[in-house]
């Protein structure tokens, strides 16, 4: 039997996380959550989750600054990074492809339907049986 899949949002938004942790729950991924970048980093030592969605945007250390301890630790280094941001400067990008990171999700209205779409990618989460791909209606 596959065990639960485990995404680690590391987001000091509140209303965010709890709209995220319900489309992960709905589509059977087991959530966890960290408000600090401390508790963050602890989380996912512990945990070993199957995806970590970084929130460049935290009090005390920044995302970027935990995005690389997370990727310079052993235990840490191999966990696939998603940057969440709000932000829409042509720095961001950059910072999150020098992190290491494999996608940017805005921090908005479509993160849950965003978010969906890269778990798909990264075959965390399974496509929808019957789904059509390409056409969009």
């Amino acid at each position: 039997m596959n065990r639960q899949k485990t995404v680690l949002m590391i987001t000091d938004q509140v209303s965010l996380a709890c709209e995220l942790k319900e489309v992960l729950e709905k589509h059977g991924i087991n959530p966890l959550w960290a408000a600090t970048a401390e508790a963050g980093l602890e989380a996912a030592r512990r945990a070993a989750p199957d995806l970590i969605l970084l929130s460049l945007e935290l009090p005390g250390l920044s995302g970027l600054g935990l995005g690389q301890e997370l990727k310079s630790d052993p235990q840490t280094r191999q966990i696939p990074l998603v940057v969440l941001t709000e932000h829409d400067a042509p720095s961001v990008p950059h910072a999150a492809i020098q992190l290491g990171a494999l996608d940017i999700i805005p921090g908005d209205v479509f993160a849950g339907s965003v978010l969906l779409a890269t778990l798909r990618q990264l075959n965390i989460l399974e496509q929808p049986s019957g789904e059509v791909h390409g056409d969009v209606e």
